[in-house]
């Protein structure tokens, strides 16, 4: 397809293991008292709605401003089967059309992950979008980071979101529909992956577009230890410790986390501009519930038969 037809999955939750995804009853509170939403200003935006639910399998609703999600994008969100928290994942899609689309996703942890992830994702969403449309190339980085840091500071400010020892991920990838180039932006695991038509056989390869923000990565440890932050190893699994040794964070980028922020975890997004070509046909974006469970290649096979029409279907299957 064409690129502005660029199909895009956003999955959250994922496909029934224990660690995944949410769940939804509709709940009247909202936090949008934290990061208001922008205008739309003639575009088209859809997300998750806030829910507070314990029942697994449940699929949250959405929520539209201004339209519907643009053709060709698909998202599930599914609550998974943790019974003592509520669906903390969320997603938002942002749309200015003929202009520039933006996805984003978001996996909250924590008492109060679940208000925290769907506190920034609308005002991320729409804010990595307006740097992407409207800042000049060199500019892009350096505007789309410094809406990830007012959204942390927002946060943490917040007695509600009881941010010290509640956050998100949040990867959000904006489509430069008319430079034709992708604006990719993340803190945390919540992975991002390109599928590209490969010419000798029409199948569908990834390209990992984000790479999981872990404590055990050399980079991240190198700077954890550097500010007196401890990086500890329980089982397979690497944790971030704070200060009081009480509280481990499991990624070493997030939102929120303020306990774990004192020791050396990070606000500060990793920023890439991607150009498009004719063979890239499907973005995915997804939490950790999905990439536990899959990996990159399973993941592009299990996507390969749907066609770009089919995006809501394949985010079900995954």
């Amino acid at each position: 397809p064409s690129l502005p037809r660029l199909a895009v999955v956003c999955c959250v939750g994922g496909r029934g293991g224990p660690g995944m995804g949410a769940c939804n009853a509709k709940i009247a509170v909202s936090a949008a008292s934290v990061l208001p939403p922008l205008a739309c200003k003639g575009g088209a935006d859809i997300g998750s709605e806030l829910d507070a639910g314990l029942s697994p399998g449940v699929e949250k609703r959405t929520r539209p401003v201004g339209g519907a999600a643009p053709q060709g994008v698909g998202y599930a969100c599914r609550k998974g089967r943790k019974p003592q928290q509520p669906n903390q994942d969320a997603w938002f899609v942002h749309s200015v059309p003929g202009k520039v689309v933006s996805y984003g996703v978001f996996d909250g942890h924590g008492d109060a992950g679940h208000l925290v992830s769907q506190a920034v994702a609308a005002a991320l969403t729409q804010g990595v979008a307006a740097a992407a449309a409207i800042a000049p190339l060199s500019g892009v980085a350096a505007r789309a980071q410094a809406v990830y840091h007012e959204a942390h500071g927002l946060v943490c400010a917040d007695a509600k979101m009881r941010a010290r020892t509640s956050g998100t991920t949040a990867t959000v990838i904006a489509h430069d529909l008319e430079r034709n180039r992708l604006v990719v932006s993340h803190v945390g695991d919540s992975r991002a992956i390109l599928l590209r038509r490969a010419p000798s056989d029409g199948g569908l390869t990834p390209e990992a577009l984000t790479v999981d923000h872990k404590p055990e990565l050399p980079a991240e440890r190198q700077r954890i230890t550097s500010l007196g932050g401890t990086v500890v190893q329980e089982g397979s699994c690497h944790r971030v410790l704070a200060r009081n040794r009480k509280v481990g964070l499991n990624m070493s980028r997030s939102l929120g986390d303020s306990l774990c922020h004192d020791s050396g975890v990070s606000a500060h997004p990793e920023v890439v501009v991607r150009d498009l070509g004719c063979d890239d046909v499907a973005l995915l974006l997804a939490s950790d519930g999905v990439w536990e469970v899959l990996s990159n290649c399973e993941v592009a096979d299990l996507l390969s038969p749907f066609a770009a029409s089919e995006a809501f279907e394949a985010a079900v299957c995954l």
